[in-house]
C-alpha cells in the first residue's frame, strides 16, 4: 500500500476526470455553468425578481432597485479603487494564456483562455452598466436590466459557438490513437 497507492489513485482520478482541453466533458460542463451563472444574475439581481418586477410586483420592483443600487455602487467603488490594477492583471493573464496557448500550442492554455476571456467581456458589460445605473430612470430599470441580460446572452452565444468551432478544429488536429 503506502506511497504507490496514493499515486495510483491520483492517476486513476486524472484519467476519469480527464483535464485535457476541449475533448473533456468537464470543460464543457464548466463552460455551461459559467454562462448560466452570468446570464441568471444582472447586477446582482436574479432573473426571477426581474420578471416579477416586469409583471408589476411593487415589492419586487423596490427590491430590484435596492439590489441594483447596492451592487452598482459596490462595483463603481471597486472599479475606482482597483480598476487599473485589475485591467493590468487581467491583461497580463490573458496575454500569458494567449501566448502559451496559441504561440506555443498548449491546448490547456487555449481552453483556459476561452474560459477567462469571456469573463472579461461580461465584467466590462457589468462595469458599464454600473457606471450608467445612477442615470437610469426608475421606470426604465427593468428594461435596462433585461437589455443587459440579452446583450450578455448574445455575447455568450457567439463565444460558445466560436469556442465549439475552435474545439472541433483543435480535435481534428489530434492524431487518432492506434488502439
Amino acid at each position: 500500500m503506502g506511497w504507490n497507492a496514493g499515486v495510483s489513485f491520483l492517476d486513476h482520478l486524472m484519467t476519469v476526470l480527464d483535464f485535457s482541453a476541449f475533448d473533456a466533458v468537464w470543460y464543457w460542463v464548466l463552460l455551461a455553468l459559467l454562462w448560466s451563472h452570468w446570464t441568471q444574475t444582472t447586477l446582482g439581481v436574479p432573473l426571477a425578481m426581474i420578471r416579477r418586477a416586469q409583471m408589476g410586483d411593487k415589492a419586487a420592483l423596490a427590491d430590484l432597485a435596492q439590489l441594483c443600487d447596492i451592487h452598482a455602487r459596490d462595483l463603481r467603488g471597486l472599479t475606482a479603487q482597483l480598476g487599473a490594477v485589475m485591467v493590468t492583471g487581467v491583461g497580463v493573464i490573458l496575454g500569458f494564456l494567449a501566448a502559451l496557448g496559441f504561440v506555443y500550442q498548449s491546448p490547456l492554455a487555449q481552453s483556459v483562455f476561452f474560459l477567462v476571456m469571456p469573463a472579461v467581456g461580461v465584467g466590462y458589460f457589468r462595469s458599464r452598466l454600473a457606471q450608467r445605473w445612477p442615470m437610469v430612470a426608475p421606470q426604465d430599470q427593468v428594461a435596462t436590466l433585461l437589455r443587459h441580460r440579452r446583450r450578455v446572452q448574445l455575447f455568450g452565444a457567439c463565444l460558445i459557438f466560436f469556442t465549439a468551432i475552435w474545439g472541433v478544429f483543435f480535435l481534428q488536429q489530434i492524431p487518432l490513437s492506434p488502439l
